[in-house]
């Protein structure tokens, strides 16, 4: 093995999310994999934008729709569809209809995710010619399961999966067949693991709940960032006004946070507080909550902006806000993650104000890092306006808790030590001979 092969093992990256620079997920990957050799990577991935080339050499897209049976499935579905509705009526309501649940899986998608089937010939023909050394996965679903232990079998390497969040307690929950569905997920999940040298997850909190789950050994590997030298960190914000900034996705009931947020900060801006709240969502998210806020425009401004406007749209603020859902329903999915913004906001050496249930891990991490202020109660209450006022009124906390999260950004987030702790990883775990 040559020092290319030692220090860039070849990996081959199967996840529904592809590596790209678009949602939380591909980017948390990218900023993993930046500076891999592009040929040393291939992906095989589930949607319909594919991963970055610059990232990425060679991909390949594998839905449900590449298995007979669910494909019959469908068709037969959506001919039972047409004959209940022959004029193909909906309404527009039905349509923009947002789903908030963090699992609202239909059930034509859960027998897709269970239902048996083999890798087709192509595909495993396609990754026996990439040669990989070890297959990396964030799974997040039954097929992946299944997809990755036959690949594994196939090209008789070992497996790397990394838990971005705490899929396996919550898939299928809403779903009267869960039972089943639920223990063809864990026969599948069982068969990767017991193929896994070690395993990864977004936090250390989930690392030690997943070593203990699964007796396996666990490390851990958040979202890494391009920490902003602090001669570089500029102030952008000249007027008197303190500028709270949101910047993320508003699914999983977030935006309710954020309304209970924006409720707060008109009414100390009526009382006399120099003080606005800006939010950065993707278009689709504006589209479908944005109605929401309507009675806030006087304090607060909706916008999206691109990803690499995200860097200059953080500095720009005085505060950054991170929001998480209060519904149990959501909570239980997010309870073990890190946000991927989490970091981010600690490199751009802002003030964190941190709203969601006192369990989460990134509610905690915020807290423990004394990155931030944080409020664990819901809805737009004392708390949450103490919480606001003090932010807007000290200059001197809002530097301190920036500079302490920025410290955190640099010892356990800074890119160039993460990449190569991340490739020295994975590089032990190709060399794993599979008993």
């Amino acid at each position: 093995m040559n020092l290319m092969e030692a220090q860039f093992p070849k990996v081959l990256v199967v996840s529904a999310a592809p590596i790209n620079r678009v949602d939380a997920t591909g980017i948390t990957m990218s900023n993993l994999f930046a500076g891999w050799p592009i040929d040393r990577i291939a992906q095989i991935y589930d949607s319909p934008i594919a991963p970055d080339p610059v990232y990425c050499a060679k991909s390949w897209r594998f839905s449900s729709n590449d298995i007979g049976s669910v494909r019959l499935a469908k068709s037969a579905a959506k001919r039972i569809r047409a004959l209940r509705n022959p004029q193909g009526n909906s309404s527009g309501e039905e349509k923009n209809q947002p789903r908030n649940s963090s699992n609202d899986l239909g059930l034509l998608a859960v027998v897709g995710d269970v239902v048996p089937f083999k890798a087709p010939p192509a595909l495993c023909e396609w990754a026996a010619d990439f040669e990989p050394d070890i297959i990396y996965t964030l799974l997040g679903g039954s097929r992946i399961c299944e997809l990755v232990l036959q690949l594994s079998k196939n090209l008789d390497k070992p497996i790397v999966p990394h838990f971005m969040d705490d899929w396996p307690s919550t898939i299928y929950e809403s779903h009267r067949f869960r039972k089943i569905f639920r223990s063809v997920m864990s026969r599948r999940l069982e068969g990767v693991l017991r193929r896994a040298p070690i395993g990864l997850a977004i936090g250390s909190g989930m690392a030690e709940v997943m070593s203990a789950r699964y007796a396996k050994k666990f490390a851990y590997f958040m979202n890494c960032v391009e920490c902003v030298r602090e001669g570089a960190i500029i102030k952008a914000n000249a007027s008197n006004t303190v500028r709270f900034g949101y910047v993320g996705g508003l699914h999983l009931n977030r935006w309710r946070s954020l309304l209970a947020l924006a409720e707060t900060i008109q009414l100390l801006a009526l009382s006399g507080t120099p003080i606005s709240l800006e939010i950065c969502a993707p278009v689709k998210d504006i589209e479908l909550y944005g109605s929401k806020f309507s009675a806030f425009s006087s304090i607060l401004h909706l916008t999206s902006v691109s990803p690499d406007q995200v860097i200059d749209a953080l500095i720009s603020y005085d505060v950054l806000v991170h929001a998480e859902s209060f519904l149990s329903e959501d909570s239980r999915y997010t309870k073990l993650s890190v946000s991927t913004k989490i970091p981010q906001y600690m490199a751009s050496a802002r003030p964190i104000l941190a709203i969601g249930p006192d369990g989460l891990s990134s509610i905690q991490y915020v807290e423990q890092s004394r990155a931030g202020l944080i409020v664990t109660e819901e809805g737009a209450n004392t708390a949450l306006a103490e919480a606001v006022h003090r932010l807007a009124q000290s200059k001197d906390l809002r530097d301190k808790l920036g500079q302490a999260g920025y410290s955190t950004a640099l010892e356990h987030h800074d890119a160039s030590s993460e990449r190569l702790r991340f490739a020295s990883v994975l590089s032990c775990a190709a060399s794993h001979v599979i008993a």
